[in-house]
C-alpha cells in the first residue's frame, strides 16, 4: 500500500477497496504489489 500512495488518486481507490475486501484479499494485493515493485520498480517511481 506505501507504493500506491506514491501514485495520484491512489489514496481515495484503497480507501474504498478496504471497505469491500476481506484482510486476506488486501494481503494478497500487498504482496502482488510488493512482486511487481521488485521486478518493475520504475512503474511505482522507485
Amino acid at each position: 500500500m506505501a507504493f500506491a500512495k506514491r501514485i495520484e488518486g491512489a489514496g481515495e481507490i484503497l480507501t474504498m477497496l478496504n471497505k469491500e475486501l476481506t484482510e486476506e484479499e488486501i494481503d494478497q494485493s500487498i504482496q502482488i504489489l510488493t512482486e511487481i515493485n521488485k521486478k518493475h520498480p520504475e512503474m511505482l517511481g522507485g
